[in-house]
C-alpha cells in the first residue's frame, strides 16, 4: 500500500484569494452537525473554500484530497486511518504502519474507525475534498452508510463533490445532521467581486465592474481568468475589458477542441438557445432516445460547458456561450434560430418563438407575436424590455400599444415617472388604440402610478371616480380597482374600508377565476390588514398561499416580493430559521 502524501494538504491560501467572510460565517455556524457538503461544478472555489474553513478551526482537524483515478474505497479508508494517526495519535489497529493496515479487508477498516472514534473525546474534523474521485462499489456504498451512520456526535464529516453524494444523505437531513452548501451560493456577491478586483492593477469604473459581473455571472474560475489577463495586460480602458474577455476564447477553444465532433456541434446550438430543455434539443437533433439526449446534455453538463437552472433546464454561462458562439456563421446561425422557432411554434412556446425572432431579426413578426400573446410574454420583463429599447421611435408612433406595454415594465422596474408618461401617451391617443384590454385598463394602470408614489387621496379621489363608468363585466379592471383602493384606505389607517374593497377583489378572483391576481391580493391581505390587526396566524397563511400562487404562475417578480415579506414576518416574530430560508430565497432570485 503506498501512502501519497500530498493529498493530507490542504490548499495554500494566498494574499490574493477572496476571503469568503459569507460562507465560512454559515460553516461555522454549521459546525456542530456531523456532515458538511459543498456540491458544484468545477471552477466554483470548492477546495479554497474548504481550506479557508480548515485554517479558521482550532480543533483537531484532517485534511484528504482524493486524486482522480487512484482512489477506491479502500485506498481512501487507508488513508484515512494514517493521517488519523499520524496527526491526532488515533490508533485504529495496534500497528498502524501502511502495510499493516494493508492486510484488513473493507469491512473490518470501517469496524476499527467506528471502535476508534468512540473512544475519542475530542472534537475532529474530517475534510474530504473531491469525493467524486473515490470509486465506489455496491458494497462500499453500504459501508460508507454504516461508517456515516454511526459516527458519534463529536465527529464531524465535511465533503466536497462535484457529483451527487454516493448515498442519500435525507435521514441525516431529517435529523438535522447535515448542511449543504449548492453552487449558487459559491459565486461570487458583486461586493465580493468588487473587493477581489481592488487587489489587482487595473482601473475600472461601477459600469465596468458591473458588466464584469455579468459577463462571469459571479463564478469564481470565470472572474480569476478575466482579471488575470486585466491585471498582466494592464488594462485601464473599459473597451479593452471586452478585448480581453475575448482573449478568454483560446482557453475555451482548448477545453473544446478535446471534445468530439458531435459533442461541439451540439454545443454550437446550445450556444444559441435561451435555456437548454432535452426534449427541444430530442427535436432539433433528431434523436429517437429520452436517454439518449439526457446522456448527452449530462456529459456537458459534467464537463462544466453547461450549468443546471433546475432539474428540466440547462443553460451556458455566458462567457461559453459568446465564444462557442463566435464560431458559428451568420447563415448557419439564422438555420438554426429557424429550426427552432418552427419547434417552438409545434410546442406552442411563445418565449422560445419570440427569442427565436429577436434572433432573426424579423421586427414584424416579432411584433405580431406579442401583441398575439402579449399576456405570458410581458412576464419575462427583461428580454421585452431589452427589445422595446432597441425599437427605433418610429416603430412607437405606428404602433401606440407599445407605448402601454413599455410602460407595464417600466411600472415594474420602478420607473414610475416614466411609465406615467407612456401611459398618457396611449391615454393621449386612445382612438388608435384597437385592443379591448388595453382600453379596459389604462386609467386603472394610471391610478396605479400614483399609488406607487404614495398618494394614496388622489388614488381614492381618482379611484370612486373611475368605479362610476367600469361595467360589472370587466372583472379585471374592477379587481385592481378595489385592490388599489383597499391599500389605499389600509396605508391612511382606514382598516375598515381597505378590508372591505380587498375582499371584494378577492370575491371576483374567486368568481372569475382570476389567478394572476390572486396572489397579490392574499399578499395585500396579509400585509395591510391581517398583520396590522395583529392576526398572525391568517397573516402567515395568506403570505405562504401567495408565494404558492406566485410559483405556480412562474412570477419570478412575485416570488422575489413575497419571500422579502416572509423575511421581514418571521424577524418580526422572531423565527429567525425561517427568516434566514426565506432571504436566502429572495437573495438567489435578486
Amino acid at each position: 500500500m503506498k501512502i501519497l502524501e500530498p493529498v493530507f494538504k490542504p490548499l495554500l491560501i494566498k494574499p490574493y484569494h477572496q476571503y469568503r467572510e459569507k460562507l465560512l460565517n454559515s460553516l461555522i455556524n454549521n459546525k456542530s452537525k456531523n456532515y458538511i457538503l459543498i456540491k458544484a461544478p468545477s471552477g466554483y472555489g470548492k477546495s479554497i473554500t474548504f481550506s479557508m474553513y480548515f485554517n479558521t478551526l482550532n480543533e483537531q482537524k484532517v485534511w484528504i484530497s482524493c486524486p482522480q483515478n487512484y482512489f477506491d474505497f479502500d485506498t481512501f479508508l487507508n488513508h484515512l486511518i494514517y493521517i488519523l494517526f499520524k496527526t491526532i495519535n488515533l490508533k485504529i489497529f495496534e500497528d498502524n504502519s501502511q502495510n499493516t493496515i494493508s492486510f484488513f479487508t473493507e469491512e473490518e477498516k470501517v469496524v476499527e474507525l467506528l471502535n476508534g472514534f468512540s473512544s475519542y473525546t475530542k472534537e475532529i474534523f474530517i475534510f474530504v475534498d473531491s469525493f467524486e474521485n473515490v470509486v465506489f462499489e455496491g458494497k462500499n456504498e453500504n459501508l460508507l452508510k454504516l461508517l456515516l451512520n454511526f459516527i458519534p456526535q463529536n465527529v464531524h464529516f465535511l465533503f466536497t463533490t462535484n457529483q451527487e453524494f454516493p448515498i442519500p444523505l435525507t435521514k441525516f437531513d431529517m435529523a438535522n445532521k447535515v448542511y449543504t452548501i449548492k453552487e449558487d451560493e459559491l459565486k461570487f456577491s458583486f461586493d465580493e467581486l468588487k473587493n477581489y478586483i481592488s487587489t489587482k492593477k487595473n482601473n475600472l469604473t461601477v459600469e465596468n465592474l458591473l458588466e464584469l459581473y455579468q459577463l462571469t455571472d459571479g463564478i469564481p474560475t470565470f472572474i480569476n481568468l478575466l482579471t488575470t489577463y486585466i491585471e498582466t495586460k494592464d488594462i485601464k480602458k473599459y473597451d479593452s475589458l471586452i478585448d480581453s474577455a475575448k482573449k478568454i476564447d483560446e482557453y475555451i477553444n482548448l477545453l473544446t477542441e478535446a471534445l468530439s465532433e458531435d459533442l461541439r456541434e451540439y454545443l454550437k446550438v446550445f450556444s444559441l438557445m435561451n435555456q437548454i430543455e432535452p426534449k427541444i434539443c430530442k427535436a432539433y437533433f433528431n434523436i429517437k432516445s429520452d436517454e439518449k439526449v439526457n446522456e448527452i446534455i449530462e456529459q456537458l453538463y459534467d464537463l462544466n460547458m453547461l450549468e443546471k437552472k433546475d432539474p428540466y433546464y440547462y443553460y451556458m454561462n455566458e462567457i461559453f456561450r459568446r465564444t462557442i458562439s463566435k464560431g458559428v456563421g451568420e447563415r448557419q446561425k439564422n438555420e438554426i434560430y429557424q429550426t427552432l422557432f418552427n419547434i417552438y411554434q409545434k410546442e406552442q412556446d411563445y418565449y422560445g418563438q419570440f427569442y427565436c425572432l429577436l434572433n432573426l431579426k424579423d421586427l414584424e413578426k416579432a411584433y405580431n407575436l406579442f401583441l398575439n400573446h402579449s399576456e405570458p410574454l410581458i412576464k419575462d420583463f427583461s428580454i421585452i424590455k431589452k427589445w422595446l429599447d432597441l425599437i427605433p421611435t418610429s416603430f412607437f408612433s405606428n404602433n401606440i400599444e407599445l407605448y402601454y406595454y413599455r410602460g407595464v415594465i417600466e411600472e415594474k422596474y420602478s420607473m414610475f415617472d416614466e411609465a406615467l408618461a407612456d401611459y398618457r401617451m396611449v391615454k393621449d391617443n386612445i382612438d388608435k388604440i384597437s385592443d379591448k384590454s388595453i382600453l379596459e385598463n389604462i386609467d386603472t394602470q394610471i391610478i396605479g402610478i400614483y399609488w406607487h408614489q404614495e398618494k394614496y387621496e388622489k388614488v381614492i379621489e381618482l379611484g370612486n371616480e373611475l368605479l362610476k363608468s367600469v361595467p360589472n363585466e370587466n372583472y379585471q379592471s374592477l379587481t385592481s380597482l378595489y385592490n388599489l383602493l383597499g391599500t389605499s384606505y389600509s396605508n391612511l389607517s382606514k382598516l375598515g374600508e381597505g378590508k372591505i374593497y380587498l375582499n371584494k377583489a378577492m370575491e371576483l378572483c374567486e368568481r372569475f377565476n382570476y389567478t394572476e391576481m390572486k396572489p397579490w391580493l392574499l399578499n395585500n391581505l396579509a400585509y395591510n390588514i391581517y398583520l396590522i390587526e395583529g392576526n398572525l396566524e391568517r397573516s402567515e397563511n395568506y403570505f405562504i398561499k401567495s408565494l404558492k400562487s406566485f410559483e405556480d404562475l412562474k412570477d419570478i417578480y412575485g416570488k422575489a416580493l413575497l419571500n422579502a415579506n416572509l423575511t421581514d414576518f418571521y424577524i418580526e416574530t422572531q423565527k429567525y430559521v425561517k427568516a434566514r430560508e426565506h432571504l436566502k430565497a429572495y437573495e438567489n432570485i435578486y
